[in-house]
């Protein structure tokens, strides 16, 4: 127990009575409740909003009023559908602290929502012969499926300016073996937007000296559920090295309580759609979908990139010639700056950008290799001399990429994947690390939305590997949107 004696302000909650650790938990922890009401809201004004506007088309449109045979009017069929529909996000737990603010899923639950409330609608009236009109219904889903999806973007945005202040997390506690904690530790850390805020450590095995274990104070298993059972939030993160028996010890210690346990899989890098539950003669077994690199998903891939990056060019026409006249009128020297990088299966293609250094770049390049804060092998200086002012601002905001869109057309490149890199960058890279030549380098990827240049070699390998190994079409799509943000609000770009 001496521990416990010494660990400060954490441990001094945990020996507080039931009433006052309720009072001092309440108050920063009030925000899961006022997040749902928020969405519940938002939600509940999109649909008003969306039936309004549906009940005006479908009561003026051409195909008319189509309740003449029942005492039922268009706005109690629209009220009806508003409240089934609002109903219905409630039910697939679209509005779950857990589900909002993080990854695709909200967005999907809310679209799943959407489609069961339309077609429950459409069911209802065709039993009963209502006829309800195929407009309302189109024009509600149109409508209301694109307002929810706004409304929840702005929601989930606004949480996460608040989760970078500090602020909407979930105090967290991660048990596991000294080897295991550390590292939890770091990505919980450097990921606020996921809402875990680590209090504290626990180390079943006893590994590990002094009271603090990277700063936090070291909680015993025997008193681990008793200080989180009064708070009406927390989470435990087992992260490994953890023996089944302690594990049950820990989780049939916090039933019945708020407290969030999840469980860290070996797998890490192995997205939920990989993965499925499976018991076989008494065993839980988690099964691995193994990783394919060819098939109709890379049709579909290939199919995306020549439609995005060819509506991208179309768009970006006037760009192009401002930013050429820039490039020309700084030293006269040529506007599009090519270089030969690795590609698919280690084939080589030229890559385009935007020319965003003196002509004399790649001769001065030895001279200041020693000035390099790149990750390993990569060059990147804050300050390169090499840069011209127009190439300056070219870079921060990641304009003198866009040229790369003429290179997605060519095949060279995707619009989203791993980062193209030199043969000489490759060449240094651990052997495991060539598994990123197994699909095309990407315009941006999880590297670009993810610290580009701030981020460690290891990291950057580890961020190129989990796309390779797990791409999804939506996740493409979520990358460039991400990367939209990023190019506005530059971060780690030089």
């Amino acid at each position: 127990m001496t521990t416990i004696n010494s660990a400060s302000a954490l441990f001094e909650v945990g020996r507080l009575s039931r009433p006052a650790k309720l009072r001092a938990w309440a108050t920063p922890l009030s925000w899961p409740r006022r997040l749902h009401l928020a969405a519940l809201a938002a939600d509940a004004g999109a649909l008003a909003f969306t039936m309004t506007l549906a009940t005006l088309v479908w009561t003026r449109g051409r195909d008319g009023l189509h309740l003449a045979h029942s005492s039922l009017t268009p706005t109690m069929v629209a009220v009806f559908t508003g409240l089934v529909w609002l109903l219905a996000l409630g039910l697939v737990d679209s509005r779950r602290l857990t589900v909002m603010g993080a990854g695709p899923r909200e967005y999907r639950l809310v679209m799943v929502a959407s489609v069961r409330a339309l077609g429950a609608v459409a069911i209802t009236g065709w039993v009963l012969d209502l006829d309800v009109s195929r407009l309302f219904l189109l024009n509600s889903f149109l409508v209301g499926g694109g307002l929810l999806l706004t409304e929840r973007w702005l929601l989930r945005g606004r949480l996460a300016r608040s989760r970078a202040r500090g602020e909407n997390m979930v105090p967290t506690v991660v048990v596991g073996g000294q080897d295991d904690v550390a590292p939890m530790l770091k990505q919980l850390e450097s990921n606020p937007a996921a809402g875990y805020r680590p209090i504290g450590v626990c180390l079943p095995s006893g590994g590990g000296s002094g009271l603090t274990v990277a700063g936090l104070p070291r909680i015993p298993v025997e008193v681990l559920a008793g200080m989180l059972r009064p708070m009406p939030r927390a989470a435990v993160v087992v992260a490994g090295g953890v023996s089944d028996p302690e594990v049950a010890r820990i989780t049939g210690a916090l039933e019945g309580s708020p407290v969030e346990v999840m469980l860290v899989p070996r797998l890490l890098d192995v997205p939920g759609q990989r993965m499925s539950f499976m018991q076989a003669a008494g065993l839980n077994l988690v099964r691995v979908t193994l990783p394919q690199f060819e098939g109709f998903r890379y049709v579909v891939k290939r199919s995306f990139d020549v439609l995005f990056a060819g509506a991208a060019l179309l768009a970006l026409l006037p760009v192009f010639g401002v930013i050429a006249l820039l490039i020309k009128l700084e030293d006269g020297g040529p506007v599009i700056y090519r270089q030969t990088r690795v590609g698919l299966r280690g084939e080589t293609f030229t890559i385009h950008k935007f020319r965003s250094m003196h002509l004399d770049a790649d001769k001065r390049l030895a001279e200041l290799r020693a000035f390099s804060v790149g990750a390993g092998p990569l060059f990147k200086m804050e300050h390169d001399p090499r840069i011209t002012r127009t190439g300056a601002f070219l870079r921060k905001h990641s304009l003198d990429e866009l040229p790369q869109f003429w290179t997605v057309l060519r095949s060279g490149m995707s619009v989203v994947g791993p980062r193209p890199h030199l043969a000489s960058e490759l060449d240094a890279f651990p052997q495991h690390a060539l598994r990123r030549l197994l699909i095309k380098p990407g315009i941006t990827g999880l590297w670009q939305v993810g610290g580009r240049s701030d981020l460690s070699l290891d990291d950057a390998i580890r961020l190129d590997l989990r796309y390779v190994e797990n791409w999804t079409l939506g996740e493409d799509v979520s990358i460039i949107l991400k990367t939209v943000r990023h190019v506005l609000l530059p971060q780690g770009a030089y």
